[in-house]
């Protein structure tokens, strides 16, 4: 075979796809349900953080929870749990504080969130779901939107005109509230449960969310870190680039073999390689394969199999890497084959 004596090789960006494998969340992790009450801070713990205290305070009315002492509700959701909604997976416990209005009249108060350790609100996820129709809360920084999780059906206490299911949660500065009135069909006692970005700057040690709370609703709230479990801490991440070598087949001037070389990947890891030939503009205008079985085998060389390269054709290779700990990313490259080319 006869090596290129010239050959253009146009390197792109390293860039993300969609992710087959999303970022870990971990939610507070509570006391045993029924070991503590309501009418004292309830003692827990934020993955990757440390203890959180979690006070409720300043209540317009004394609800009979606290009046009359009862067991710390905790909401384990199934409708939240193992969600891959987007960049996140929502975890295996998904709990949160359910707290139910009483008094026969909306109620006011505080829940205060407190961190012995400051807590990066880079990481900090705030959850709040459930909202009746004309509940707010109000967070004491502004919060955008990260993911949302709505139940696509009725559920048992609205069987007939919520066939919509839960609506999402409008946000507007540090204001969360339901989207009930502007979506059909959907259930006016319940919202999606949302998870709302804190938009602070530098470590906080306290976060408060101001609750006004329609008689007869019962809410959740909680807390989730986007934090790694232990073995990931320290694995390595997975490195999508590679080397690219075009050689002409004897014999025939036409068709080219092009072998693509990598570094070892970490163990647990996976890949994944896409070919297409395009032209000058990107677009897609011949063959394209993506990861075929014969592709597999190899993890640091790929020949290609079952491909055919052409000079004068341009190609647009991809390669993938992601794993248990890391999402999928993605470095591509731009091949443009030709012999004794100048441009």
């Amino acid at each position: 075979m006869k090596r290129f004596s010239q050959c253009v090789l146009v390197v792109g960006l390293l860039f993300g796809f969609p992710s087959f494998a999303q970022t870990p969340i971990r939610f507070l992790e509570f006391p045993a349900p029924g070991s503590v009450l309501w009418n004292a801070p309830v003692e827990t713990n934020l993955p990757c953080n440390g203890p959180v205290r979690v006070t409720l305070s300043n209540f317009s009315t004394t609800p009979e929870s606290l009046a009359n002492p009862k067991p710390l509700t905790v909401a384990a959701n199934p409708n939240i749990l193992n969600q891959t909604l987007g960049q996140y997976n929502w975890a295996t416990n998904g709990n949160t504080f359910a707290f139910y209005n009483t008094t026969g009249g909306l109620l006011t108060y505080r829940v205060t969130f407190t961190f012995s350790t400051p807590a990066d609100p880079s990481k900090l996820l705030l959850i709040i779901g459930g909202l009746f129709s004309s509940s707010v809360a109000t967070v004491s920084t502004n919060v955008t939107k990260v993911e949302e999780y709505i139940t696509p059906s009725k559920d048992s206490w609205c069987t007939t005109t919520c066939t919509a299911g839960t609506p999402p949660n409008v946000i507007s500065g540090p204001k969360v509230s339901s989207g009930w009135s502007t979506t059909p069909s959907s259930d006016y006692r319940n919202s999606a449960f949302t998870l709302l970005r804190l938009q602070s700057t530098g470590n906080i040690t306290t976060l408060t969310v101001d609750i006004d709370q329609a008689q007869g609703d019962g809410l959740n709230f909680g807390l989730a870190n986007v934090c790694q479990p232990c073995a990931c801490q320290t694995a390595p991440r997975p490195d999508p680039d590679f080397q690219l070598m075009a050689t002409l087949n004897t014999g025939n001037t036409s068709t080219v073999q092009v072998v693509a070389t990598t570094a070892p990947l970490p163990t647990g890891a996976s890949f994944s390689w896409k070919v297409e030939e395009i032209d000058a503009a990107g677009t897609v205008i011949g063959p394209v394969s993506n990861n075929p079985p014969a592709w597999w085998p190899t993890p640091t060389y790929n020949s290609f199999s079952g491909y055919t390269f052409q000079q004068k054709r341009r190609y647009r290779i991809t390669r993938g890497v992601w794993s248990d700990c890391y999402p999928f990313t993605a470095m591509t490259k731009v091949l443009s084959l030709c012999s004794n080319c100048t441009n």
